[in-house]
């Protein structure tokens, strides 16, 4: 617990307000901050405090900085080594489909949203049959132990355009950039910070449109294969 206290210490001198560290072992949200009437809770992960007092800094800088605290933060998260049980459960990638390659669209929207091929994996999710009288599904998901994003196969089909899914696809990749994975059956978090970096897609209004438009039918139809 040496470097929870050091980090407690370190707040203290930048932090307006009282403060104090719980260490978890999420895997997931590796910081998170939350005010109340008695100062600031600050909860960091081992896997954080693994790193060494330089982690420390950013930390601090994420917490009291705003903005600018969160690009460190994010280096230091994706500079992360994989936990050993994400090797152990590594999931077996299945990114060609009939209609369309997931592996090609990916790094297609990571190259012009951010400059540069990605490590991410990526598959078609598990068939599983769809009820018709289901209203809404999980178009896509990013696991961050695993480091992999799933897209539902209903969108393996040519009756969805190849720019929507590369959509689905850098929503999910900014996911993975902000550090915001999600466990399974858990819910994502989408943050102001994360939605405006979601309108940054040249086709995002035209994304909004079609799934409000075009996605219910395909629902109703089910799985195309």
């Amino acid at each position: 617990m040496g470097l929870a206290v050091e980090l407690e210490r370190r707040l203290a001198v930048r932090a307006p307000e009282p403060a104090r560290v719980v260490v978890t072992r999420n895997r997931v949200r590796l910081v998170s901050v939350r005010r109340d009437r008695s100062g600031l809770e600050v909860r960091v992960s081992q896997r954080i405090l693994e790193q060494g007092l330089d982690a420390l800094d950013v930390v601090v800088g994420f917490v009291l900085d705003g903005p600018g605290g969160r690009a460190p933060m994010r280096a230091l998260i994706n500079g992360l080594p994989a936990p050993e049980s994400a090797h152990r459960r590594q999931p077996r990638l299945r990114p060609r489909g009939r209609t369309h390659d997931l592996q090609a669209l990916l790094q297609e929207e990571s190259t012009r949203a951010f400059g540069e091929a990605t490590t991410v994996g990526v598959t078609w999710g598990l068939r599983r049959r769809m009820r018709r009288s289901q209203r809404s599904i999980r178009l896509g998901s990013y696991t961050a132990e695993q480091q992999t994003i799933r897209i539902h196969p209903l969108l393996d089909q040519p009756a969805v355009p190849a720019w929507f899914v590369g959509f689905v696809l850098y929503h999910e990749l900014l996911h993975h950039r902000l550090g915001m994975g999600v466990e399974p059956g858990a819910r994502y978090r989408h943050p102001p910070a994360f939605r405006r970096a979601e309108r940054l897609h040249p086709r995002f209004e035209d994304a909004q449109d079609w799934e409000k438009s075009v996605l219910p039918r395909l629902m109703r139809r089910g799985l195309p294969w």
